[in-house]
């Protein structure tokens, strides 16, 4: 999309955010919203012993970053609770 939209001169930019556990009321309930996966109570609890929990703000912050740097195309961000990471989608040659 990214390499579509830049070739066609549209000025649109295409990136995607990809954060972990972020602390919200949704992931605070999650052992009693997993409904049908419940099974998954313990693999989701190593997840998140593994990956950690990042605050709301922090996402946010990438968010901003990613909306005001006009540089960013084509990105995914991986945000963690020790790192913010942007990976390059494949580009195509015109």
């Amino acid at each position: 999309m990214a390499a579509a939209s830049t070739a066609s001169g549209y000025g649109i930019r295409f990136n995607a955010l990809c954060p972990g556990f972020v602390q919200t009321d949704l992931f605070t309930a999650i052992k009693t919203n997993l409904g049908q996966f419940s099974h998954m109570t313990d693999a989701t609890e190593q997840l998140v012993k593994k990956f950690g929990v990042i605050n709301v703000s922090d996402v946010a912050g990438a968010v901003l970053e990613m909306v005001t740097d006009e540089t960013k195309n084509g990105e995914a961000c991986f945000v963690s609770p020790t790192e913010k990471t942007y990976v390059n989608f494949p580009k195509f040659n015109q």
